[in-house]
């Protein structure tokens, strides 16, 4: 498989299934939705606008590679590959259930988190093998956090056979006892280096409330980020952030799209979907 330089300096991570709220009522949009605005992006317009697209498959249930998670990932795939598949722009599948660095995240367990191991081994090898029958040669991306990776050294071989891009996220929060940041990037790069696969920095840029909310990170701390953790594929992060105002964003969404995030030159962006349909209410 090739990786083709990306073209520009923008990706899109799309989140088709999730229960976040907009901030905003649809119809402000008038026929023009948010997922008409996002299939405008994902098309011929991305290599005007020099973009590829990391089309996100998800989300199912957090840290969740069960069979039955394994199918509904499945049948996702190939449904946003007949939709955009067809588009030069569609990059990767970006799986978006994410799993703790040790590959089992909480269980306790020894026969539990062998289990968890197996899975998601499974789930990649599976998963590839059917995404390669009609999208060969796409990338298949997860985001791990960096904590505990040693517990999973054991597992990382075997996944990586089957995952092409591993987007760790965490290293500035590392718990007490764990590895430092630097030492679970460089480990995780050793992983990827045998594997033949690529590392990429999931850079974290809010912080979190004690409510869980969220709010930007100090610049200084995410510039120390980049600076200690120098062994990911380079990084123009400087370049391709910024934040747009909430209130600017409600006021005019529809111009705030088509003038500000989905222009020429726009920063990287994250775009999410709210699919009622998709959402059971009261859970």
């Amino acid at each position: 498989m090739s990786f083709r330089a990306c073209r520009g300096i923008s990706y899109i991570f799309l989140l088709l299934l999730t229960s976040c709220e907009l901030p905003f009522d649809l119809k402000t949009l008038g026929d023009r939705d948010m997922l008409k605005l996002y299939c405008e992006v994902v098309s011929g317009d991305t290599t005007v606008l020099d973009m590829d697209v990391l089309v996100g498959v998800g989300m199912y249930a957090w840290f969740d590679f069960t069979p039955t998670s394994l199918e509904w990932h499945k049948a996702v795939a190939k449904e946003l590959w007949e939709m955009y598949g067809h588009h030069d722009s569609f990059y990767a599948f970006y799986v978006s259930e994410e799993c703790a660095g040790n590959l089992y995240n909480s269980e306790v367990e020894p026969e539990r988190i062998q289990m968890r191991k197996d899975e998601i081994v499974n789930f990649f090898k599976e998963f590839k093998a059917y995404t390669n029958s009609f999208a060969p040669g796409k990338p298949i991306m997860l985001a791990t956090n960096s904590m505990g990776v040693p517990y999973g050294a054991d597992t990382y071989t075997k996944l990586l056979e089957h995952l092409d891009i591993l987007c760790p996220f965490g290293f500035a929060r590392m718990p007490e006892g764990d590895l430092t940041g630097y030492e679970s990037a460089q480990t995780l790069q050793k992983f990827c280096d045998d594997a033949g696969s690529h590392l990429w920095f999931d850079l974290e840029a809010f912080l979190f409330n004690p409510d869980m909310s969220l709010y930007p990170r100090p610049i200084d701390q995410i510039v120390g980020d980049l600076t200690l953790l120098d062994n990911f594929d380079q990084s123009i992060y400087d370049e391709v952030v910024e934040l747009i105002d909430k209130e600017e964003f409600i006021a005019n969404p529809l111009d705030a799209y088509e003038n500000k995030i989905f222009c020429k030159g726009a920063p990287l962006k994250t775009g999410v979907i709210w699919n009622k349909k998709y959402i059971e209410e009261g859970k």
